[in-house]
């Protein structure tokens, strides 16, 4: 077989032997040989068959559990979906791969625990990289498990993430990316090596804001922004032209909105609503007469539960009864697996 293409390899005279030297070429303390073919044609079937194909049990730790879960009963074929989801990049810098013996280890405690947080919020890492150019890993909320908040899970993630613990101080500093919206999931690759992924312009635009984001520093897209509910402060920075896309819109990530922040969203003016304020005036009427109560609103998301509570709290104040307090406790679902949390603000609030 012949190489038609020149290729200038480092290489030591007496291992040329295979090769068609054409000369060498000296550099410092390095010597080059140019080779333009080769002597010896290569084995057309170089690699063993294997004699016995992984079981099951020693695949399933390379696999995403629902994807495991999904191929076990037979759906793998199912796996290709057009999902709402969101795109998490972080870059991460203090790890020399070079100098440092101890460095698998360290990211290994690194990844490890990055797992753990995005388990919490029943996110997915995707992907993992690393070289010469940086260390990077891409998770993904709203795939393979669907979540209708895939949005909050990621904004807490990612503050999470941007703050690694004291036995992990060795990494930093963090950028981070984050962008949602319609995106393709699934198995990826060839016939014989595949792998699962959620990709689409949003994971691209995720990836760029990432890299354009300043050392622990949060960049979300438009699409993160006008999404994200209340709870999270994000304030605009204007337009950006990110590789490959038009000006974008786009947002940093401060953090959690403050007690007074919140309390400011809440209050805003109400309009309409006459008849679920008028019973909800009612309501209030009736505490001293019955001495407790409870009260539910339900509704589909966006129809305005937030801003109809605000109107009951302007209403009890207004009332100035020593007797009335008002206290507030957020639910997320997001901390539904932790016992008594919704109610936890309350009775720190009512012991202090």
């Amino acid at each position: 077989m012949m190489v038609r293409k020149t290729a200038a390899l480092t290489i030591m005279p007496a291992t040329i032997t295979p090769h068609i030297c054409r000369k060498w070429r000296s550099k410092g303390d390095e010597r080059f040989a140019v080779i333009s073919g080769v002597v010896e044609a290569s084995q057309p079937d170089p690699w063993p068959k294997l004699s016995q194909f992984p079981t099951a049990e020693q695949l399933r730790p390379w696999l995403l559990p629902p994807v495991y879960q999904r191929l076990a009963t037979g759906g793998g074929g199912y796996l290709a979906e057009l999902r709402q989801a969101a795109a998490l990049f972080v870059r991460f810098g203090g790890l020399d791969y070079e100098a440092d013996d101890g460095v698998h280890g360290k990211l290994d405690a690194y990844i490890r625990w990055t797992q753990t947080v995005l388990a919490r919020y029943e996110g997915s890492l995707i992907q993992l990289t690393t070289g010469d150019k940086g260390s990077y890993f891409y998770a993904a909320f709203g795939a393979p498990i669907a979540h209708e908040d895939v949005i909050p899970r990621a904004l807490a993630a990612a503050l999470e993430l941007r703050s690694p613990p004291l036995d992990l101080s060795f990494v930093g500093p963090i950028q981070i990316g984050l962008s949602a919206g319609r995106m393709r999931t699934g198995a990826y690759g060839s016939v014989s090596r595949r792998t699962y992924g959620v990709l689409g312009d949003e994971t691209n635009v995720a990836a760029r804001l990432m890299t354009t984001a300043k050392a622990d520093q949060i960049l979300t897209s438009a699409a993160i922004a006008e999404n994200a509910r209340t709870g999270y402060d994000l304030r605009p920075l204007g337009e950006v032209t990110l590789k490959g896309k038009r000006p974008l819109s786009i947002f940093e990530l401060v953090g959690r909105m403050t007690r007074a922040t919140r309390r400011r969203t809440v209050r805003q003016p109400m309009i309409g609503r006459e008849k679920e304020r008028t019973a909800l005036d009612g309501a209030i009427g009736e505490l001293h007469a019955h001495g407790s109560g409870a009260i539910v609103i339900h509704g589909e998301a966006g129809i305005g539960k937030t801003r109809l509570i605000g109107a009951l709290l302007d209403a009890a104040r207004a009332k100035r009864d020593p007797e009335i307090r008002c206290v507030i406790s957020p639910c997320d679902a997001i901390e539904r697996n932790t016992t008594y949390y919704p109610w936890r603000a309350v009775f720190a609030r009512l012991c202090s």
